[in-house]
């Protein structure tokens, strides 16, 4: 039996295209019968995965931003909204990639994270989950990424991470 350290290399290299598979049930299925016949996975570790990648404050924060207030954000404004470092930003992410549960897309030099959706009921129910998150405890947050997104042009992210223009807009408020 191989060991759970695997499955998450796996999971980022095969399952989070965008354009080839955009159920993870489907990702899950092939990901067994093609990429891993030679292994025998616990059915369970899918589970595992994703409530780690959800056991930290950080990560269940992109994770509502994406839900509530838009379904991309770029590293640049997720740094700037969350007044975390970009080494932190990042490892984050890839957690949350490696979980399954975001996606990255590059639009010209930036790098945009979405919410992986599907409509199986697993998935369902840990989006339900992270949205009973009271919107009183986001305000601060909220209102800085609601603040960084009006930074963009047609609708892409223009500006870095701790730029001056992000620094007079969010002292202006």
């Amino acid at each position: 039996m191989q060991d759970g350290g695997l499955l998450p290399s796996i999971v980022d290299r095969y399952l989070l295209e965008p354009y080839t598979l955009n159920m993870r049930n489907m990702a899950y299925v092939e990901l067994m019968e093609v990429h891993m016949e030679n292994y025998e996975i616990n059915p369970l570790e899918r589970y595992t995965i994703i409530f780690k990648a959800l056991s930290d404050m950080t990560r269940l924060k992109i994770m509502w931003l994406l839900l509530s207030v838009d379904s991309k954000i770029s590293v640049s404004e997720i740094i700037d909204v969350l007044g975390e470092n970009q080494y932190n930003v990042s490892k984050h992410l890839k957690i949350l990639k490696n979980a399954g549960l975001i996606f990255e897309k590059k639009e010209g030099r930036w790098t945009f994270y979405h919410y992986l959706s599907s409509e199986d009921a697993f998935d369902t129910e840990i989006r339900i989950t992270v949205l009973t998150i009271p919107k009183e405890w986001m305000t601060d947050a909220v209102s800085r990424c609601e603040k960084r997104l009006a930074m963009r042009v047609d609708g892409k992210c223009v500006v870095g991470s701790e730029s001056d223009e992000w620094a007079e807009l969010r002292n202006d408020g």
